[in-house]
């Protein structure tokens, strides 16, 4: 029997609210007393007024008892209510209270005998009589019974109802003996045999079941929600061509056993005492029906020493008679709604009804007399400030002037989708108050609370590779004089970055921990060569031909147009090239490349190659010579005719003897 069974038992105060334990109560950002009480039930609350410093959010007020007293808060400013349970009288420990159970002698049993046999069975001499004789059987027990049979097909359903069955308010035992298999639901419902699915109804008839030929047979699932719903305790009797569908139901079905019954059921009695007495030494603590809102869980510490913790149920097996086994019960609240539900052991009709009170509104003593601490546009309750409408702040400093929450929130908003000072701040006047960090010496920084010193590469496990190398400013490290480095993991130096002429990188690229970081197609480790880029030749055609030949699209501003380029020396690696000029010739020069970005030497060949196939000589085509050299024979001889008067006679004398 429980050992306070009509006991109705009340829980005070606040249960545990909210997610485990372990979470940190800053982590709840509670702007409210009431917030951080129903956070964790961990957390408390500092009623303090000007417990908070500058740049502190309300939010600091809730935190560990711990935590808040290391902060300057007193003991008699913190507001805490604790979970009591409390079965009249006296008090109980926080959120846990304690059920004694001791098991009895001769403890009244109503026994129920269900009888489902084959035709086989059924011969066996005076069964009846077997039902009768079973009381006998057990001589410690006070039973009433009944005995039923089930007729064509045989269909198990235990029936809840009082009034059909007539359980008595005592133990109930039902005792189901049969040399058939279980048959599961399903396998007569189908169309062909026109057979519905069990409703939940006794369906007797003068102590007989009589719808086996129109519904379908129960599931296991059915039947043992159906027994734990009446807190029936059962015993199977099954004979050995059937045992093995039963077997397993103890696992499935709460305070339940199987034993093998004989061909001839003469083990009946002494079967049925023997699964009783099991039975009865194993105790399960179980509660009914619960509301989402609660949650239950069992500490088990049994009389052979075991011990269960943070189990569905209590559960002990082996208990004897007269000596006690203890269950703590643990009751968690996930909501202030006032709620009950019932704790029962199985198998046994006590119950204990526990009523689950929450007190979610903190109880802060009358801080009237601080009431200045407002400025006059508010009332302090629990340490902070309750402003009037139209002002905000911790003070009730901000005077809103008309605009919404929602437009002074907006200018603490990086953007839309951003939350209100990067979730690391208070929005005061339409401006971001950043929180002090719970991290010792994090600093929140930044118009939007977006920045701090301690999220920037780690160098050596170090952040900006620790004080001596460099800081740590809104996700990029400042490093000190003498390291650089994203995490300020190099000493500065450019020693590995130098080329011959001791230029960095080649002039195309930086130096970085004493690497060249090379432009867009330069290679390192000098950034020397390009094979990606195209190439200079066609870029320096124009240039190639006004400094050798004086023509071109330069002629005029040749050396302004040019000045990049400087003539070639020996050294380096060379680009010969070969191009076009202004006049179609071609021409052939040579570039090296200097340090720095289009920075060239050149050469050009003296010869070009035009398109007659001429060659020009500095500048000249030989082609132009060659006409220049006939013109002048041409002048030459017409002169020397007009001068000389022989030649002219004979001339005229040749002309003369021409036939006309």
């Amino acid at each position: 029997m429980l050992g306070w069974c009509s006991l109705l038992l009340a829980l005070a105060g606040l249960l545990s609210l909210g997610s485990a334990f372990s979470r940190e109560c800053s982590e709840v950002k509670a702007r409210t007393c009431r917030d951080c009480i129903k956070s964790a039930s961990s957390c408390a609350w500092c009623q303090k007024p000007n417990f908070t410093g500058l740049g502190e959010p309300n939010s600091a007020h809730c935190d560990t008892w711990e935590q808040l007293v290391r902060k300057g808060c007193t003991l008699g400013d913190i507001v805490d209510p604790k979970s009591l349970a409390e079965p009249q009288e006296d008090q109980g420990q926080v959120a846990v209270f304690t059920v004694t159970f001791r098991r009895t002698q001769a403890t009244p049993v109503n026994l129920y005998f269900l009888l489902a046999t084959s035709d086989s069975m059924r011969s066996l001499a005076n069964v009846h009589a077997l039902g009768r004789d079973l009381p006998r059987a057990l001589e410690d027990i006070t039973a009433s019974g009944h005995i039923g049979e089930t007729q064509g097909r045989c269909s198990l359903w235990l029936c809840p109802s009082q009034e059909e069955i007539g359980w008595r308010n005592v133990t109930r035992l039902l005792v189901f003996a049969t040399d058939r298999a279980f048959p599961s639901a399903g396998t007569r419902n189908n169309p062909s045999a026109g057979l519905t699915p069990r409703d939940g109804h006794c369906h007797l008839k003068d102590n007989m079941y009589n719808t086996s030929d129109e519904s379908d047979s129960p599931s296991l699932g059915q039947l043992a929600r159906s027994l734990a719903e009446q807190n029936i305790q059962a015993v199977f009797a099954v004979t050995r061509r059937a045992l093995s569908t039963y077997e397993n139901f103890p696992e499935v079905v709460p305070k339940s056993a199987v034993g093998e019954l004989s061909s001839n059921s003469s083990n009946l009695g002494p079967l049925l005492k023997d699964a009783y007495n099991k039975l009865s030494s194993r105790v399960v603590l179980s509660h009914g029906t619960l509301p989402d809102t609660l949650k239950v869980t069992y500490d088990s510490f049994c009389s052979d020493g075991a011990s269960l913790t943070d189990r569905p149920t209590g559960d002990c097996d082996g208990v004897q008679i007269n000596v006690p086994v203890t269950f703590q019960v643990k009751v968690t609240a996930t909501e202030c709604i006032e709620q009950s539900f019932d704790i029962r052991v199985l198998g046994f009709t006590d119950t204990v009804t526990v009523q689950v009170l929450p007190q979610c509104e903190c109880r802060c003593r009358d801080q009237r007399q601080n009431q200045g601490l407002c400025g006059g546009k508010g009332s302090m309750e629990c340490g902070i400030c309750r402003c009037e409408a139209g002002y905000i702040g911790k003070s009730c400093e901000c005077q809103t002037q008309g605009r919404s929450s929602q437009e002074l929130e907006g200018s603490c908003r990086k953007d839309n989708s951003s939350a209100v000072c990067s979730g690391l701040g208070d929005c005061v006047c339409g401006q971001c108050l950043c929180h002090s960090s719970d991290i010792p010496n994090k600093l929140i920084y930044g118009r939007y609370c977006e920045c701090d010193n301690v999220n920037c590469e780690r160098y050596d496990g170090q952040v900006c590779g620790g004080p001596g190398r460099g800081r740590c400013d809104c996700g990029r490290c400042l490093c000190k004089k003498g390291f650089e480095g994203s995490a300020c993991q190099c000493k500065s130096s450019t020693e590995g970055c130098l080329n011959a002429r001791r230029v960095e990188c080649s002039g195309r690229g930086r130096c970085r921990c004493n690497t060249c970081e090379c432009d867009a197609g330069y290679q390192p480790p000098l950034c020397k060569e390009c094979p990606g880029c195209p190439s200079p030749c066609a870029q320096h055609v124009s240039c190639a031909e006004c400094l050798k030949f004086g023509s071109g699209p330069f002629e005029k501003n040749c050396s302004a147009a040019c000045a990049h380029l400087k003539p070639l020396t020996l050294v380096g690696t060379h680009k010969a090239c070969r191009e076009r000029d202004s006049q179609g010739c071609w021409m052939t020069y040579t570039l090296r490349q200097r340090d720095g970005r289009d920075n060239y030497e050149i050469q050009v060949e003296e010869a070009r190659e035009c398109a007659s196939g001429t060659t020009s000589l500095s500048g000249i085509p030989v082609g132009v010579c060659v006409l220049i050299v006939i013109f002048v024979v041409v002048i030459t001889v017409v002169l020397i005719h007009l001068c000389s008067p022989q030649a002219s006679k004979g001339f005229k004398k040749e002309e003369a003897q021409v036939p006309s």
